[in-house]
Protein backbone atom coordinates (compact mmCIF):
# COMPACT_ATOMS: atom_id res chain seq x y z
CA UNK A 1 0.00 0.00 0.00
CA UNK A 2 1.49 3.26 -1.04
CA UNK A 3 0.31 6.45 0.52
CA UNK A 4 1.56 9.36 2.49
CA UNK A 5 -0.87 8.71 5.34
CA UNK A 6 0.45 5.18 5.88
CA UNK A 7 4.12 6.14 6.15
CA UNK A 8 4.13 6.19 9.95
CA UNK A 9 2.36 2.87 10.53
CA UNK A 10 4.27 0.02 12.12
CA UNK A 11 3.40 -3.33 10.62
CA UNK A 12 4.31 -6.02 13.16
CA UNK A 13 3.54 -9.65 13.86
CA UNK A 14 1.11 -10.46 16.65
CA UNK A 15 0.21 -14.10 17.27
CA UNK A 16 -3.18 -15.46 18.29
CA UNK A 17 -3.21 -16.33 21.98
CA UNK A 18 -4.07 -19.97 21.24
CA UNK A 19 -0.48 -20.51 20.12
CA UNK A 20 0.67 -20.07 23.70
CA UNK A 21 -1.53 -22.92 24.90
CA UNK A 22 -0.42 -25.15 22.03
CA UNK A 23 3.28 -24.41 22.44
CA UNK A 24 3.22 -24.67 26.26
CA UNK A 25 5.73 -21.85 26.46
CA UNK A 26 5.89 -18.65 28.43
CA UNK A 27 4.77 -15.70 26.32
CA UNK A 28 8.14 -13.92 26.39
CA UNK A 29 9.98 -17.06 25.32
CA UNK A 30 7.53 -17.84 22.51
CA UNK A 31 7.52 -14.24 21.27
CA UNK A 32 11.32 -14.13 21.25
CA UNK A 33 11.58 -17.36 19.28
CA UNK A 34 9.21 -16.09 16.59
CA UNK A 35 9.97 -12.35 16.47
CA UNK A 36 6.55 -11.37 17.84
CA UNK A 37 5.73 -8.23 19.79
CA UNK A 38 2.51 -9.49 21.35
CA UNK A 39 -0.52 -11.76 21.30
CA UNK A 40 -4.01 -11.05 20.07
CA UNK A 41 -6.50 -11.98 22.77
CA UNK A 42 -9.78 -10.60 21.44
CA UNK A 43 -10.01 -10.70 17.64
CA UNK A 44 -8.25 -13.94 16.75
CA UNK A 45 -11.36 -16.15 16.97
CA UNK A 46 -13.09 -14.36 14.10
CA UNK A 47 -10.42 -15.63 11.67
CA UNK A 48 -11.86 -19.13 12.03
CA UNK A 49 -14.99 -18.01 10.17
CA UNK A 50 -13.70 -15.82 7.32
CA UNK A 51 -10.52 -14.05 6.14
CA UNK A 52 -9.92 -11.14 8.48
CA UNK A 53 -7.57 -8.23 8.98
CA UNK A 54 -7.35 -7.08 12.60
CA UNK A 55 -6.12 -3.53 13.14
CA UNK A 56 -5.33 -2.92 16.80
CA UNK A 57 -4.13 -0.21 19.08
CA UNK A 58 -1.99 -1.77 21.79
CA UNK A 59 -2.33 -0.21 25.24
CA UNK A 60 -0.92 -2.65 27.80
CA UNK A 61 1.12 -5.77 28.42
CA UNK A 62 -1.86 -7.84 29.66
CA UNK A 63 -0.02 -8.50 32.90
CA UNK A 64 -0.03 -7.18 36.45
CA UNK A 65 0.83 -3.69 35.15
CA UNK A 66 -2.37 -3.52 33.08
CA UNK A 67 -4.42 -0.35 33.48
CA UNK A 68 -6.67 1.86 31.36
CA UNK A 69 -4.27 4.82 31.10
CA UNK A 70 -3.46 4.31 27.39
CA UNK A 71 -6.75 2.73 26.27
CA UNK A 72 -8.26 5.91 24.77
CA UNK A 73 -5.04 6.70 22.89
CA UNK A 74 -4.80 3.14 21.56
CA UNK A 75 -8.42 3.29 20.40
CA UNK A 76 -7.81 6.56 18.56
CA UNK A 77 -4.65 5.28 16.86
CA UNK A 78 -6.40 2.08 15.74
CA UNK A 79 -9.28 4.13 14.32
CA UNK A 80 -6.84 6.43 12.49
CA UNK A 81 -4.92 3.45 11.10
CA UNK A 82 -8.16 1.83 9.94
CA UNK A 83 -9.24 5.04 8.21
CA UNK A 84 -5.85 5.38 6.47
CA UNK A 85 -5.96 1.73 5.41
CA UNK A 86 -9.47 2.04 3.97
CA UNK A 87 -8.49 5.15 2.00
CA UNK A 88 -5.73 3.16 0.26
CA UNK A 89 -7.29 -0.29 0.01
CA UNK A 90 -8.53 -1.49 -3.35
CA UNK A 91 -10.52 -4.75 -3.39
CA UNK A 92 -9.45 -7.42 -5.86
CA UNK A 93 -11.61 -7.59 -8.95
CA UNK A 94 -13.45 -10.90 -9.02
Amino acid sequence: MAGEELDDLDMVDIAPDILIAIAHLATDEFAGQHGLIGFETEGSGICDFFPTLVIKGVCDYADSHKNKTWQTYATATAAAATKAFLKEWRPKAE
